[in-house]
């Protein structure tokens, strides 16, 4: 990690151009940021450093002011009006930043949190041990608490609200999602995101969930009402073909015009199941040993990758 901010622009998602940077020469690393019109607050690790920066000109963002708060690591932050509410080892420590010149901590409760979203008047907080607190921020001065959800999973690395539910990625067990009902969060679903080693953030985007893990990088999901958590397809192809498909014991795969390097099957968990190297523009791919199922093949081009379902029938 490192102390380093980079800004890009994005307006050409295929061909990101940074445009900007600045390094805090503090802290541990960037944890967590959050915008505020003009103005980025940032959370940056040790020493509970919270520092707000202006962005006005995203070509020379500006550090305004440094806020250290003692009793460990500040590792999250967002913000609302002129508040912003940090997830520190210490607690949740809330910040005035009507001046963001001029940062005051104004109050803070409970301790050993790591990340933090909020709703409204409700602020969500996870903790260094596992598990969800929540907090009633109607008087930001005064924060009280309203419930706790249990979870065995480890750290709660990142933390999201979304339409009612929390998502939730943990150190060992993967993205679990919450409905909030009556002061209580009712489990739905879990992924547990076998293989990709600690899930360390979640975010919503449409109907996608995208959770990032420590090996494999992100896995892109899709959560139903019904609780069921998938791997998505992100793309298909017509310029490769499998065949047979269902099939029993080997699949075809044929391409026009790409070069492939590798494909890798995934099951419906986002387990690594097997990977093979692809020389030929046609190869036999031998799948015999795998469960009856759906499987995603995830093949690697010059350009990304390229998905294909696949179901294997006994």
């Amino acid at each position: 990690m490192t102390n380093d901010l980079f800004i890009a622009d994005t307006s050409n998602i295929t061909f990101p151009i940074q445009v900007g940077s600045i390094n805090f020469t503090i802290g541990n690393g960037v944890f967590g940021m959050d915008i505020s019109e003009n103005t980025l607050f940032v959370a940056l690790g040790a020493e509970g450093t919270v520092c707000s920066v202006d962005i006005t000109d995203n070509s020379n963002p500006m550090i305004l002011d440094t806020l250290f708060i003692a009793g460990g690591q500040c590792r999250d932050i967002v913000t609302q009006g002129d508040y912003a509410f940090a997830a520190h080892n210490g607690g949740l420590k809330i910040l005035d930043i009507s001046l963001p010149s001029n940062l005051d901590l104004v109050t803070s409760v409970g301790s050993g949190y790591n990340s933090i979203d909020i709703n409204g008047s409700q602020v969500f907080l996870g903790k260094s041990s596992g598990g969800i607190d929540v907090f009633d921020i109607t008087d930001p001065a005064s924060p009280s608490p309203l419930f706790s959800i249990p979870n065995s999973g480890g750290t709660a690395w990142n933390l999201k609200y979304h339409d009612n539910n929390l998502y939730l990625a943990t150190s060992s067990k993967g993205l679990f999602i919450y409905e909030l009902e009556a002061n209580a969060g009712i489990e739905m679903a879990n992924f547990p995101n076998t293989g990709n080693g600690q899930s360390f953030g979640v975010c919503i985007q449409d109907n996608l969930v995208l959770l990032s893990g420590l090996t494999n990088g992100v896995a892109i999901l899709q959560y139903d009402s019904a609780g069921t958590v998938r791997i998505n397809e992100i793309f298909s192809s017509d310029q490769i073909n499998l065949y047979p498909n269902p099939t029993k014991g080997f699949v075809f795969c044929e391409n026009i015009g790409l070069l492939l390097n590798r494909v890798s099957i995934f099951d419906l968990t986002g387990a690594l199941v097997r990977q093979q190297e692809l020389i030929h523009p046609q190869e036999r791919i031998d799948i015999s040993n795998l469960s009856e199922g759906q499987y995603v093949l995830s093949f690697e081009t010059k350009d990304g990758l390229i998905k294909k379902r696949m179901i294997k029938i006994d």
